[in-house]
């Protein structure tokens, strides 16, 4: 079970919705514009310069989209890719210093709809318990 947020998160994602409720009234077709902008065509690739760097980029969520035992949908995808990231920021020395000297409490793993333009909580928290131990919930 995910940790509930609190009070400092709540409103900050309160805030976010009534931004974004106050975009839509100002410019009701402004979040879908947005949207479609960031849909770009297949990204095509050539024998050079040789693709390494883009295969090396991509291999994580390549091999993140096979572990499906059927192909999920974007949006799964990109909630699995967030947990994944959540997890790869806890292996950052800035991150594990910063956590192990008690100025960091927890990652949240967090999503912005394009469309809406409205963030929302995944319920992926990792905390440091007091054993010193990191739980990550889903």
């Amino acid at each position: 079970m995910s940790k509930p947020l609190g009070p400092v998160l709540r409103e900050l994602l309160d805030q976010n919705v009534a931004w974004a409720d106050a975009v839509d009234v100002q410019d009701p077709t402004f979040f879908e514009r947005s949207a479609i902008r960031q849909d770009p065509k297949p990204l095509q690739t050539t024998n050079w310069p040789p693709p390494a760097p883009l295969d090396t980029w991509l291999a994580p969520l390549r091999e993140l989209a096979l572990s499906y035992p059927t192909p999920p949908s974007v949006l799964e995808l990109v909630k699995a890719n967030i947990q994944q990231q959540v997890m790869n920021l806890l292996k950052l020395p800035v991150v594990k210093n910063a956590w192990m000297g008690g100025k960091l409490k927890g990652v949240r793993g967090w999503i912005y709809e394009l469309e809406t333009g409205h963030a929302s909580d995944l319920g992926i928290n990792v905390v440091l318990g007091n054993s010193q131990e990191l739980t990550c919930s889903r």
